[in-house]
């Protein structure tokens, strides 16, 4: 794989151009990862509606039958289920039955007396890693199988 990067004076918008032979799974990967940082989805609050880009937010969590996305300083309900949230893959990972996080957004985890994991998100959010979800995460972050 060759990489070109063309750096330019003037600001505005980053242009990325990708060439490649339609059947590699490197350039669906490539793409999937592009899609991602350029993906929205909708969330309300007050009433009003927000598109909310995926690399803003830190965790979703189901409260009470409800879809909330947490950002770095506020929360949107969204209409999604968790199923339809995982399907985005990576970075988003399910950490526990009501949780997904953004791990981008991890900056921290540590051991927690009953064999969970406690995950510290950028923004000082916390939330718990249960045990059936602890090798994925260790997988991901960590690179170990």
């Amino acid at each position: 794989m060759k990489i070109k990067y063309i750096l330019i004076d003037k600001p505005g918008d980053i242009e990325v151009t990708v060439k490649g032979y339609q059947k590699d799974p490197a350039l669906e990967s490539i793409k999937t990862f592009f899609d991602h940082q350029t993906g929205l989805v909708i969330g309300q609050k007050d009433g009003r509606k927000y598109r909310i880009q995926y690399t803003d937010i830190y965790y979703i969590e189901i409260q009470e039958e409800k879809t909330i996305l947490f950002t770095e300083a506020d929360s949107y309900f969204c209409p999604l289920r968790l199923y339809e949230i995982v399907a985005w893959g990576n970075p988003f990972i399910r950490i526990s039955k009501s949780v997904i996080i953004n791990v981008m957004k991890l900056k921290s985890f540590k051991p927690l007396l009953n064999s969970k994991l406690e995950a510290t998100l950028m923004n000082g959010d916390r939330v718990e890693v249960s045990r059936m979800y602890i090798q994925e995460l260790k997988k991901i972050i960590g690179g170990q199988k």
